[in-house]
């Protein structure tokens, strides 16, 4: 690997997640390789579709001291972003999440029995109480009158599993995991007909809006979930657990003919579209005063798809006096 580095043109990386503790920067793949290709072998480096966070001070510290080294630093939430530019280490690019790219479903409809939503896990999980958050899937079921449909990769989630078959009758959920769903294509079609999708995944929330199908989103291990409302101009709660009364008042809005949320997320995705051509078109080639620009007006493009005159008139005067 080192060997592949030193020979290369250019490195590009993505080191998403959580960072620290510190000994995570000293891992080969994701820190140290970067960091050894610009400063010992004078490479251009690219952070790619990143978010950036760290659960302690001094961690983030010691990511800052790394970041502000590399050539371009591209983040994929609103979040991450605010957070970089608050720290005075550089100008960031904006390009929201390349999952986002993700293909729209083909072929025939996801083969269920009945109207369904999803359900997943978290990367915050251990932080979750598993029995409350069965339950409010089986208060969203009656509410909206849906069959929980649970999806689920990580190990983690099938506590979640557990737990679901404990509050809810037998037969009254379904679940889908990557063995008997181990394909990307096969899962699309099974998000894109869910009336909507809850959880904490970021990865699956993302694939959902993709696909233009509502999710409701509970905490992830890092600030991204809450980084999509921001990018994506559109209203995107974070709820926890607690929020019990919220979260059956949004689905039951979501079960509403002509709720206009699909609309809303489309206008939402031709945004961020245009936004990851035109990121394309200024990184290679080499425009730095077009990558300023470039978030200036993504900006202010997320601002007037929200119709927020507060937030427009905002991000205009910050953007503007930080050309």
């Amino acid at each position: 690997m080192i060997e592949r580095v030193r020979s290369s043109d250019i490195v590009i990386f993505q080191g998403e997640g959580t960072m620290g503790p510190k000994v995570h920067f000293r891992g080969l793949r994701f820190f140290a390789l970067p960091f050894l290709a610009k400063h010992l072998w004078r490479k251009p480096v690219v952070s790619l579709n990143q978010s950036f966070y760290a659960a302690r001070p001094s961690d983030l510290a010691v990511a800052a001291n790394i970041y502000r080294h590399f050539d371009i630093v591209a983040l994929r939430e609103g979040q991450s972003y605010a957070l970089y530019r608050s720290l005075g280490i550089g100008e960031p690019l904006l390009c929201p999440d390349l999952a986002f790219r993700a293909r729209p479903a083909i072929g025939a409809r996801h083969d269920a029995d009945a109207p369904y939503f999803c359900v997943t896990g978290s990367a915050a999980m251990d932080e979750y109480d598993l029995g409350a958050y069965a339950v409010l899937i089986r208060d969203l079921a009656a509410t909206t009158g849906l069959r929980p449909l649970l999806l689920y990769s990580k190990q983690d989630d099938s506590r979640l599993m557990a737990a679901m078959a404990e509050a809810l009758p037998v037969g009254s959920y379904a679940a889908v995991n990557s063995k008997c769903m181990a394909t990307y294509d096969g899962i699309l079609p099974i998000l894109r007909d869910a009336r909507f999708v809850i959880g904490g995944r970021y990865h699956t929330a993302v694939t959902a809006l993709a696909q233009a199908t509502p999710v409701i989103l509970l905490p992830a291990n890092t600030h991204k979930n809450e980084g999509l409302a921001t990018m994506l101009g559109i209203e995107l709660p974070v709820h926890g657990l607690a929020d019990r009364r919220a979260i059956l008042a949004e689905a039951a809005a979501l079960m509403q003919p002509g709720n206009g949320r699909a609309d809303a997320i489309r206008g939402a995705l031709d945004t961020v579209a245009a936004r990851q051509e035109a990121f394309a078109k200024v990184v290679l080639a080499g425009d730095t005063n077009g990558m300023i620009q470039l978030n200036r007006d993504f900006h202010v493009a997320i601002a007037e798809a929200g119709r927020n005159p507060y937030y427009l008139q905002l991000f205009s005067r910050l953007l503007d006096e930080g050309r």
